[in-house]
């Protein structure tokens, strides 16, 4: 049975983490899933731990077992620097990659540093963001699949009445998150 493996923050807190924990807990028919935590919450020297272990598990995992393709999911600044590692490490080993970016500001990130995630996107084989929207900020960078972010399969569908012009907005008191906007 063919299997993924996803490598980020899925031991931290956050979106990303929400979003590796569902693809890992509803895989596609026919494949198996796999965590491989990148991340560590705590000082800089947690967070350099914690990427030092990753690295050594995934040549582990590489030389020794059979992994499929590789869903490395990504933001901006430090956490695309380590992905690229990952990413290195994986073509070297001849195992397809998905990177997937998952960043408010990597549009500012990658327009700053251009010529390096020109360089490190062609490292993947395919890239992914997650809107249209991302998808045409980004063209710059060239080709990239749009995948959105996936709903939990569990979640039902409610008939109840809500308040009208009212909604909830979730996530962190950042800029990126769009707050201002709504």
């Amino acid at each position: 049975m063919p299997g993924v493996l996803h490598v980020g923050p899925c031991n931290s807190k956050g979106g990303m983490r929400n979003v590796m924990l569902l693809l890992h807990e509803s895989p596609p028919q026919g494949w198996t899933s796999e965590l491989l935590a990148s991340h560590a919450e705590g000082s800089v020297f947690a967070k350099w731990r914690a990427f030092r272990k990753a690295k050594k598990e995934l040549a582990a995992k590489l030389s020794s077992t059979s992994v499929d393709v590789i869903h490395i999911h990504s933001a901006s600044d430090w956490s695309f620097r380590r992905k690229a590692v990952f990413l290195k490490m994986a073509k070297k080993a001849g195992v397809p990659t998905i990177l997937h970016l998952h960043s408010g500001k990597f549009d500012r990130y990658a327009k700053s540093n251009e010529a390096y995630v020109k360089k490190v996107l062609n490292i993947a084989t395919k890239t992914v963001v997650l809107s249209q929207d991302w998808k045409q900020r980004l063209s710059f960078l060239g080709h990239l699949e749009v995948i959105e972010n996936p709903v939990d399969p569990k979640l039902q569908y409610s008939e109840s009445v809500r308040e009208a012009n009212k909604f909830l907005l979730l996530g962190r008191p950042d800029v990126v998150k769009g707050h201002s906007f709504a």
